[in-house]
């Protein structure tokens, strides 16, 4: 099933899927971990094959199963808060993509101290409250997750300079254009510095935007 979703044959992907989910279910239960994750699997592909009424479902009932076999603070929990909140962002559902981001990252806090975690927690939430007109909020979300990433993955790591260039639309965003051209001349060294096949197109992002200021 992985293969085939990485090869774009999803309609093969979800007949895999759906068949591990019967077999885990006879197997080992309808209501164990196993089957919350082919669920929560399944809720992914149709995400990506933008079908995404049907991904709702089996991300929701993956949530429900989790919560109920592993608590409501354990990681998977917050993965799935995190897979749901990312859905109900593509239906423009922001408010209620808040509460999940707001969520996941309450119990990756709690969880464990992996910076990395909480700090893609805090851009999501950063997003999400940038859509709805919460500016401070944003702010202060972004910020936390470019000093957890600066600290856990060091100060010239890709992750930070993207944060650095979402402080920047931030702040254009809120008229703080000198503010802005700052954040994305930051990014444009970080990202720079390193610099790999995946950071040429986020530097020239960078430098169409410090044109645009």
């Amino acid at each position: 099933a992985v293969l085939a979703k990485q090869q774009g044959q999803y309609q093969r992907a979800e007949v895999l899927y759906q068949e591990a989910i019967h077999i885990r279910e006879t197997v080992v239960g309808a209501n164990s971990p196993e089957v919350a994750q082919s669920l929560h699997n399944l809720g992914l592909l149709y995400k990506k094959s933008s079908t995404l009424e049907r991904a709702k479902a089996p991300l929701l009932r993956a949530l429900e199963i989790r919560e109920a076999g592993l608590g409501a603070d354990h990681p998977d929990v917050a993965n799935s808060c995190t897979s749901i909140g990312l859905l109900y962002v593509k239906q423009a559902e922001f408010s209620m993509a808040e509460d999940m981001f707001m969520r996941a990252l309450g119990i990756r806090e709690k969880a464990y101290g992996r910076q990395v975690c909480i700090a893609e927690s805090c851009h999501q939430l950063g997003h999400v409250l940038k859509m709805q007109g919460k500016y401070e909020d944003a702010e202060t979300h972004f910020l936390r997750g470019i000093g957890l990433h600066e600290q856990a993955l060091g100060a010239n790591h890709q992750q930070v300079g993207v944060g650095m260039n979402n402080m920047g639309l931030l702040m254009k965003t809120i008229g703080r254009y000198d503010e802005a051209e700052v954040w994305y001349r930051k990014a444009m060294k970080v990202l720079e510095q390193a610099c790999n096949k995946n950071t040429s197109q986020l530097i020239a992002t960078s430098l169409m935007n410090i044109g645009a200021m």
